[in-house]
């Protein structure tokens, strides 16, 4: 899922791990190195994009790599649909990005991008364990799910699923919620082959609950809202809390229909 990725590259070494760990997802076969030359930013030099491209396609032989300079806005350059790709961004590691990814172009990106969004902490490229995801029953979380599915498969970890329970959605007392939530366990069952690991995160807990599961993930996977970073105020307070790499989907990311 996502063969084709899209990195953000401006030269410096949190682009470089995005890259890297682009590289090592065994889904990627297709890695493009886009830098957005907005007239603000200085640009990184032709050269070591190259030489980036270079040290990738010996990273991973037969990976296609090739790099890109577009002019414009790098907000909207970013964000803009790309069918079947994958936008990764190299981020601060998680005590350094608890501002900038409440208020800057991350967190602008994870909610509004038209393609799903990994952010890939500093030297979270070569981090191996489970493969989570927060579940809440809704359609952008069954999609998530499906996502960290395949990634598990993909990378031979084990899946752990969290169920997240927001205000206003309490799982254990609502009829139609429950059938929901079952029904999406039963697809992310029927995609892997075999059996997730489940945890459950009660009304209040569900950061804590999250960022233990992710504390030694090798990725956490999350459903990503038209509001914000994912279910507010949930996939914000995470981000800034762990270290894992993480990839925020919604349901129209898919290639395909979640519930197929």
């Amino acid at each position: 899922m996502f063969e084709r990725v899209l990195v953000a590259w401006d030269g410096s070494e949190r682009a470089r791990d995005a890259a890297e760990w682009s590289a090592d997802r065994p889904a990627t076969r297709s890695v493009v190195l886009l830098h957005v030359d907005d007239g603000v930013a200085p640009a990184p030099t032709a050269q070591d994009a190259e030489e980036a491209a270079r040290g990738l396609r010996g990273r991973r032989p037969g990976l296609e790599v090739r790099t890109e300079v577009v002019r414009g806005d790098r907000e909207s350059e970013l964000a803009r649909h790309r069918p079947d790709t994958m936008l990764v961004l190299g981020v601060a590691g998680c005590d350094a990005m608890r501002f900038p990814l409440r208020y800057g172009l991350a967190a602008r990106l994870v909610a509004h991008a038209a393609v799903p969004v990994a952010l890939v902490p500093s030297d979270a490229r070569d981090r191996h364990g489970d493969v989570v995801v927060g579940s809440d029953g809704t359609a952008a979380s069954e999609a998530a799910a499906l996502v960290a599915a395949s990634e598990a498969e993909d990378l031979r970890a084990p899946l752990v699923e969290i169920a997240v329970r927001h205000g206003g959605a309490v799982y254990d007392t609502r009829p139609e919620a429950i059938r929901m939530l079952q029904q999406q366990r039963s697809s992310v069952r029927r995609f892997l082959h075999r059996s997730a690991r489940a945890g459950s995160a009660a009304p209040g807990d569900a950061v804590l609950e999250l960022a233990v599961a992710a504390r030694d993930a090798a990725l956490l996977v999350l459903a990503r809202g038209e509001g914000g970073a994912g279910r507010e105020p949930v996939a914000h307070e995470i981000a800034t809390r762990i270290s894992a790499p993480m990839i925020f989907v919604k349901e129209t990311d898919l290639p395909f229909a979640a519930t197929a």
